[in-house]
């Protein structure tokens, strides 16, 4: 792979995780108490997990810009 197709696999797989997360967090079971619920938070801790592990993938040394939460977030990726 190069480097065009390695940023551009990289931008969409954060973008799934992100929408997987969103569609997760969103859902609601976890309004409620009970194993369905116990469920979905577990799998939304591992998408954290996993977005986590592809966000230290960034390998963009400019292109950052500092959010409004005073973070910093690469432009490529985010």
């Amino acid at each position: 792979m190069n480097g065009r197709s390695t940023e551009s696999s990289l931008k969409r797989d954060l973008r799934r995780v992100l929408r997987s997360m969103d569609f997760v967090s969103r859902h609601p079971a976890l309004k409620r108490n009970g194993p369905e619920a116990e469920q979905f938070a577990r799998i939304y801790q591992q998408l954290g997990m996993a977005w986590e592990f592809l966000a230290l993938q960034c390998r963009h040394r400019s292109g950052w810009r500092k959010r409004r939460d005073a973070k910093f977030a690469c432009n490529v990726c985010d």
